[in-house]
């Protein structure tokens, strides 16, 4: 016990060093340019090579938390999207209620009783008992993932190409792509690596079928860059006005995210 609780310590103590250490390095870029989007568009390691690490470690979360609810006795069978559910829910609950830096966009260390508290309601629903135990599954695996990605030496990315020829799709490394939203084509060139990063996340957090879109040009009457209108849960594949908020800040702000919602 006090050795599990050396090596959590020890891991947050490492994980916040290079955050840190991270952040710095992008602060002395974004002084140089003036412009915080140009911290995501001039990254100090590869936006798409981190996030395809990230996929990797994210699905072999999903994968834990699928055995650790397949061994318990449940009268209804547990689908994927069920499991990516509570999973996505436990993570940006804690994204919401931790108020120090998060390291790491996707793997939020640190404890929330409220995410704990309806990761255990979701649980009740099924009839699963011992919540307590899959949250600390949870976070114990949030630790060393986001340990992982801190402590990774991660690649600079190879240049993204769009292919007219292939209805606009996105190709990185023989690895096809859609172009959602058409995110990289409205942008221009700059932006493709950060649209099919975007995209990736997206993708493998089970996200892309679930904005729920509002008809707001014809519910306000408003233009989509009137100054004072703002969507404050949206995202950079999915809004109407040119300010709002999204989930992901750290590769949305180039795309006009104003900050995490």
């Amino acid at each position: 016990m006090i050795f599990e609780k050396f090596y959590y310590c020890l891991c947050q103590y490492i994980i916040n060093k290079t955050f840190y250490f991270q952040m710095n390095r992008q602060l002395e870029q974004s002084t140089i340019t003036d412009e915080t989007k140009q911290t995501v568009l001039r990254p100090v390691r590869g936006l798409i090579e981190a996030e395809l690490i990230r996929e990797r470690l994210y699905e072999a979360l999903l994968v834990s938390v699928r055995t650790w609810l397949s061994d318990r006795p449940s009268k209804v069978r547990w689908s994927d999207i069920q499991i990516s559910h509570i999973l996505l829910r436990y993570i940006f609950n804690k994204k919401a209620t931790i108020s120090r830096p998060i390291p790491d966009p996707i793997f939020v260390i640190g404890t929330s009783s409220i995410a704990r508290r309806q990761l255990y309601r979701d649980l009740e629903v099924m009839q699963v008992s011992d919540g307590i135990q899959l949250a600390d599954l949870i976070d114990h695996e949030l630790i060393l993932a986001a340990l992982d990605m801190c402590t990774t030496q991660i690649d600079m990315d190879e240049s993204v190409i769009l292919s007219p020829k292939m209805g606009g799709k996105l190709i990185y490394r023989n690895r096809i792509q859609n172009d959602f939203s058409r995110l990289a084509q409205r942008y221009g060139y700059e932006y493709y690596n950060a649209a099919y990063a975007l995209g990736i996340r997206y993708s493998y957090l089970r996200l892309l079928n679930h904005g729920l879109a509002r008809a707001y040009k014809n519910e306000t009457k408003l233009s989509s860059n009137y100054p004072l209108a703002c969507e404050c849960f949206a995202s950079a594949f999915n809004h109407y006005f040119d300010n709002y908020y999204s989930a992901f800040p750290d590769l949305e702000v180039c795309f006009g995210s104003r900050g995490c919602f």
